[in-house]
Order: structure tokens, then sequence, then C-alpha cells
């Protein structure tokens, strides 16, 4: 889409961040069973800080 207009996104809450979650490993973007458990779940929302594009990121959205 022509122009590209950014738009400010807040970070997830920890709800937001569980199902964008829920989300990848229903759609196999995230594959690992740590993903799965609570410790990796964890991991992956300090990683990113529960931005939403850094969560993509690691996730390997991008």
């Amino acid at each position: 889409m022509d122009p590209f207009l950014p738009i400010h996104v807040d970070k997830y809450s920890d709800k937001e961040a569980e199902s964008c979650l829920d989300y990848y490993i229903d759609r196999l973007w995230l594959q690992h069973s740590a993903a799965k458990m609570e410790s990796g779940r964890k991991e992956l929302k300090f990683l990113s800080g529960n931005n939403p594009a850094e969560l993509d990121r690691i996730c390997g959205g991008l």
C-alpha cells in the first residue's frame, strides 16, 4: 500500500503476548517444545520486552 503510514502500537499486555504466542504455535511458527512451556514463554516475552514487532522478529515472523 502506498504511502506507508506507520502506526504506533503499545507494548503487549501479558494476556495479548500469550495470545500471540498461542497463535504462533497454532500456525507452527514456533515448533520447539520449550515455546509451549511456561519458562519458554516467559523467556520470549522477556527477550522481546512485550514489543509486538520484536516478538514477531524473535519468533521468525520477519
